[in-house]
């Protein structure tokens, strides 16, 4: 069924944008103050003891969020309405997972598990020390998503809210105990350049732009709400409810974006 709705035009975003370093920038002057600093291994201690008062629950929580398939559930409600994002989001999630995977494994640095005495932090959840450590796949999936949403609004509000979670997400990996302050800088540096590239291949491929390559994004944006409804495994037990819960919301409000579409 063809939708009844026009294709929001798609602000231009060049490289000399705030919209396009301001983000990186930080990540990239935070990383340096941790290296001329305190230091990777002894700021990860300070800021995961910090952040145990705030206890697994909460944590684990937080860190579902910047799992993939949970957060292309949270992008669902957003390009059920405005479906320029979902094929944006596709893109930018080509390039999130070339910087994770093509980091990941040639660096190939150890996660706190396996370089710290046991008992000497707090972890929670599973140790995931079978995959190395930089950068974090959490941090970059939960900024590319933020950055996605954020690029299409352009709305101040939005994007100070946006960014403020992904951080969150990207400090529960520390919190957690699974990865290191510069882990989580080269994810949000990362994440935020892949929504970057993401936007602006999408403003360049024709297809991306017509009306049956928004239909087929938007249905791919469908199929992890529908994964988390039907009992998907995060890795954290505390975080299993909420995770249900968000893959029945988003699956509900998608469905009524669609047919709120149709209706015209």
């Amino acid at each position: 069924m063809a939708l009844n709705y026009r294709y929001s035009a798609r602000p231009k975003l060049s490289w000399s944008s705030p919209w396009t370093w301001l983000v990186p920038i930080c990540a990239v002057l935070a990383a340096i103050g941790v290296l001329l600093g305190p230091g990777n291994h002894p700021l990860f201690l300070t800021l995961n003891a910090s952040a145990a008062s705030a206890g697994p629950s909460f944590w684990s929580n937080v860190t579902v969020l910047g799992d993939t398939v949970v957060a292309l559930a949270i992008l669902l409600p957003f390009a059920a309405r405005r479906p320029e994002i979902a094929w944006t989001a596709l893109l930018a999630g080509v390039f999130a997972t070339l910087w994770v995977h093509g980091l990941k494994w040639p660096i190939g640095s150890p996660r706190p598990g396996l370089v710290l005495a046991q008992g000497s932090f707090n972890l929670i959840g599973p140790l995931l020390g079978s995959s190395p450590s930089f950068p974090s796949g959490h941090a970059t999936t939960a900024v590319t998503v933020a950055a996605v949403i954020a690029m299409h609004f352009r709305q101040a509000g939005m994007t100070i809210a946006l960014t403020a979670i992904a951080i969150l997400v990207a400090y529960s990996r520390i919190a957690v105990g699974v990865h290191w302050p510069l882990d989580v800088l080269a994810g949000v540096f990362g994440g935020w350049l892949s929504a970057v590239l993401g936007y602006r291949l999408a403003q360049q491929m024709v297809w991306g732009q017509t009306e049956r390559g928004h239909n087929w994004a938007v249905t791919v944006l469908f199929v992890p709400p529908i994964v988390l409804v039907f009992g998907y495994n995060a890795g954290y037990p505390n975080g299993a409810v909420f995770t249900w819960l968000i893959g029945a919301v988003t699956l509900i409000l998608g469905i009524i974006g669609r047919r709120s579409l149709q209706s015209g």
